[in-house]
């Protein structure tokens, strides 16, 4: 039968042998052709690699909640680019006036004037012209 079966391949294996001399081993049932050494090399990185998960996991158990990775805060308001069209056209003409392009500044609040504005909108953009002043 050419198909043996795990227990028979068991029995008939020499420990002591493979101890010895894990290379004939390996040549010989699994025509894998490795030094000693090059079999202690991959021995070692594995069981480094198995080392480094277990302390990782030992580690994530440790650790409190509170020094766990919070995730990241939401940006400011103030900070996010805005979908509405005033809202964009008031921090283009703030860029221009920090850019001391002021003509391009005045032109944007200019066009401004014709939408409905809210009182905030109005303020601040009454604020930036005196910025101009």
């Amino acid at each position: 039968m050419l198909i043996e079966t795990f227990e028979e391949f068991i029995n008939r294996l020499d420990f002591n042998s493979i101890i010895q001399d894990p290379s004939k081993f390996l040549l010989d049932e699994f025509n894998i052709q490795l030094s000693n050494i090059q079999l202690v090399v991959i021995v070692g990185i594995a069981v480094l690699f198995f080392a480094e998960l277990i302390i990782r996991n030992i580690n994530k158990k440790k650790q409190s909640p509170e020094e766990k990775p919070h995730p990241l805060k939401k940006v400011e308001k103030s900070n996010e680019i805005s979908s509405d069209v005033i809202r964009q056209k008031i921090d283009l003409a703030i860029a221009y006036i920090n850019m001391d392009k002021k003509s391009k500044s005045i032109s944007i609040l200019k066009k401004l004037e014709k939408y409905q504005l809210t009182k905030k909108q109005l303020k601040q953009i009454n604020q930036l012209r005196e910025r101009l002043s």
